[in-house]
């Protein structure tokens, strides 16, 4: 049994013996006959002087390159043709599925990365919120030591008075326990 390697192998060579035209088929003068294109003679009708029967005469490598591209040897190529295409499709799905595979992971990534994302600029958030109270408390107890300290002084620019000296380091905020 020939095997489609060895089949694509003859007809290469086979091919490659014959002129780079299709075949026409002309009909004029009650013979038909067929021709490379409209080059030359690829079969031609003729009498034999022999025995004065009609036959046909061939160009070089016609009737081998006729007998190859047999019904059996094309069925063969169609078969061939058929499995690679086939091939091909299966690795068209393969790549598409490869393909919707990694977008997915990469779009959840990315989704994973915003969220991580989020949640980093929200605790960046909550440490400068509890800064600005850790200060606020500074200034709350500094003014508190300071109001304990003084004598009660009545008057508008309290807040002022104790923030100008909290300013100058005149009194400092801790948060220190004493006893």
């Amino acid at each position: 049994m020939t095997t489609h390697d060895e089949l694509l192998s003859r007809l290469h060579e086979l091919v490659g013996a014959l002129p780079d035209e299709d075949f026409e088929i002309w009909t004029s003068n009650s013979w038909r006959r067929i021709y490379f294109g409209h080059r030359s003679p690829a079969i031609e009708p003729c009498v034999q002087r022999t025995d004065n029967h009609p036959d046909l005469i061939f160009a070089p490598g016609v009737a081998a390159y006729l007998e190859a591209v047999g019904p059996k040897s094309i069925r063969m190529l169609l078969d061939l043709v058929e499995q690679q295409a086939r091939r091909i499709a299966h690795q068209e799905d393969l790549n598409r599925h490869l393909r919707e595979t990694a977008d997915a992971g990469f779009s959840r990534r990315d989704r994973d990365i915003t969220a991580l994302r989020s949640d980093i600029e929200d605790q960046i958030a909550i440490a400068k919120e509890a800064c600005e109270r850790a200060t606020q408390y500074e200034k709350d107890a500094a003014r508190y030591r300071m109001m304990r300290s003084q004598p009660l002084v009545c008057g508008e620019g309290l807040d002022a008075d104790l923030d100008g000296m909290i300013a100058r380091g005149e009194v400092r905020a801790s948060f220190k326990r004493t006893q």
